[in-house]
């Protein structure tokens, strides 16, 4: 499904796609980070929430803003 995500967002235009996971969610990071997910900053609103992990994977060289 992730891949499938990544084709679509390639598709439509993006250069990178972002996501979040919570520190309670292990799996869920160990995922991202196994497909090639880097941590960033949080961001929006994750960004005052402690439990908030947050990634970014570059897909492409896109043609619109992140």
């Amino acid at each position: 499904i992730l891949s499938a995500l990544e084709t679509i967002g390639r598709d439509l235009g993006y250069s990178a796609l972002q996501l979040e996971a919570g520190v309670r969610q292990p799996a869920a990071i160990r995922l991202y980070e196994r497909a090639g997910y880097q941590r960033i900053l949080v961001y929006g609103q994750y960004r005052d929430d402690p439990l908030s992990v947050c990634f970014k994977k570059v897909v492409g060289e896109g043609r619109r803003a992140n």
